[in-house]
């Protein structure tokens, strides 16, 4: 009972391994446009403190690092 089943599984395998290991006709590839150029530094003001800094993207982190 086994034996057929483990065969069917097999010859199924088989024809994927197959059907995925044929190249496709017609491929062809061309390459993206390059991205444009930089447009230079935008001068954004600065942060500055004679104690401490505390900067973090998550509430808690930030709690966290004003707590040490």
């Amino acid at each position: 009972m086994r034996r057929p089943l483990f065969t069917l599984i097999g010859a199924a395998l088989a024809a994927l391994l197959t059907a995925c290991a044929s190249a496709p006709g017609n491929f062809s590839y061309t390459a993206p446009d390059q991205p444009e150029a930089a447009s230079g530094i935008t001068a954004k003001p600065g942060w500055a403190t004679s104690k401490f800094a505390v900067a973090a993207a998550n509430p808690l982190a930030t709690d966290a690092g004003y707590r040490c």
